[in-house]
């Protein structure tokens, strides 16, 4: 995901530190998340975890988790309310 000043994007990016470059990823299977910037991602484990962040229309407070190992992405239904901020 992202923003350049004119358009979100979808993308998904790898560090590939042998050689120190951001790659282009394949998406992954499942319901990869929508065009947004100003998300917060996280890797736990073989996971990467996606929080909300903005749509260019709307905050988005959905989450979804990304499995590295089967290249699928899933959401996640979460309880209670979203962090402050």
């Amino acid at each position: 995901g992202g923003f350049d000043g004119r358009d979100k994007f979808s993308d998904l990016r790898e560090l590939h530190l042998p050689e120190g470059r951001w790659i282009g990823a394949n998406v992954g299977a499942g319901l990869p998340p929508r065009s947004r910037f100003g998300h917060t991602a996280v890797v736990f484990g073989s996971s990467m975890y996606v929080f909300g962040g903005w749509d260019g229309h709307h905050m988005l407070e959905d989450l979804l988790e990304y499995s590295v190992n089967s290249n699928l992405w899933l959401p996640i239904q979460a309880t209670g309310g979203s962090p402050p901020g």
